[in-house]
């Protein structure tokens, strides 16, 4: 798939802290909230498939506490596979 691996990489390779950040939009244009989670990506396994699956779930979980906040027509997967 088109899921993007440089995170995990540099992670594994570097011991690195990952902090998810998301903006919460406000009710009636007041603004954003700002969040900030400390997360982990990296799966017991030591496997670069693993680990972006992890990564994936996160983001899924998150996406799906606020679906409405989410940028369904943000286009993550530029390319497509014909089956």
């Amino acid at each position: 798939a088109n899921t993007m691996t440089l995170l995990a990489k540099l992670v594994r390779k570097n011991n690195a802290k990952v902090i998810m950040t998301w903006a919460t939009r406000l009710e009636k244009g007041k603004g954003y909230e700002l969040n900030l989670q400390p997360i982990n990506i990296l799966s017991d396994s030591v496997d670069l498939i693993s680990d972006v699956t992890l990564m994936n779930q996160t983001i899924e979980k998150l996406v799906r506490t606020k679906p409405e906040q989410y940028l369904w027509n943000y286009k993550r997967f530029k390319s497509s596979i014909n089956y």
